[in-house]
């Protein structure tokens, strides 16, 4: 459902992104797909993808610091990240 509520754009960063799941749907709406994620092994999904010509800029970061200048992305969708944050980490 979060993918449906995407209108496309330059950019977009999926916070928590994983193993990377959703870039393949994000590719048909954006010429830029992100991601960040705290946990993941970043270099291995990025491997992942580069071996199938697609590359995609990753991080290894916490969203509740994230490394970007605000308004750089045209779309951020959280898909199951929400539940792993605690109400003060919002504040």
């Amino acid at each position: 459902m979060c993918l449906e509520e995407l209108t496309g754009g330059q950019r977009v960063l999926e916070i928590g992104c994983g193993s990377g799941v959703s870039f393949f749907n994000l590719h048909d709406l954006h010429a830029e797909i992100h991601g960040l994620d705290l946990t993941t092994d970043i270099d291995r999904v990025a491997d992942f993808f580069r071996a199938r010509v697609f590359v995609t800029p990753l991080q290894q970061g916490d969203v509740r610091n994230m490394p970007y200048a605000d308004g750089y992305f045209d779309s951020v969708p959280m898909i199951s990240i929400l539940e792993h944050l605690r109400p003060k980490d919002l504040q």
